[in-house]
C-alpha cells in the first residue's frame, strides 16, 4: 500500500495541462479507490474482477481520463502480484 500512497502523493503534486491533466485526474481517482478498497481487505481477485468490470463499463469511452483510471488499477494489481510472488518465493526457500 505504501507504493500506492507514494504514487498518489507524486501525482497530486505534479502539474499537468491538457490531456495529461485528464490522465492525472483519472489516475488519482483510481488510486484513491484502490487505497479505500485495501482498507476493506480486497484480494487480488477482487481487484481483477473490478478491473474487468471497469474496462467493460468504460468500453464506449475514449480518452486520457479513462487511460489514467485503467493504468492505476493495473498498477495496483501488478504491485499486489509482485508482493504475492515475493511471499511465495520466500516461503519456498524456507
Amino acid at each position: 500500500m505504501k507504493n500506492l500512497e507514494d504514487r498518489l502523493n507524486e501525482a497530486m503534486v505534479t502539474r499537468c495541462y491538457g490531456p495529461d491533466a485528464d490522465y492525472k485526474r483519472g489516475y488519482i481517482e483510481a488510486l484513491k479507490f484502490t487505497l479505500r478498497k485495501h482498507k476493506e481487505n480486497w484480494s487480488i481477485k477482487d481487484f481483477e474482477v473490478d478491473l474487468k468490470d471497469t474496462e467493460k463499463n468504460l468500453e464506449n469511452f475514449e480518452g486520457d481520463y479513462k487511460e489514467g483510471i485503467l493504468s492505476a488499477l493495473k498498477f495496483n494489481i501488478k504491485i499486489m502480484e509482485e508482493k504475492e510472488h515475493g511471499k511465495q518465493t520466500s516461503t519456498s526457500t524456507n
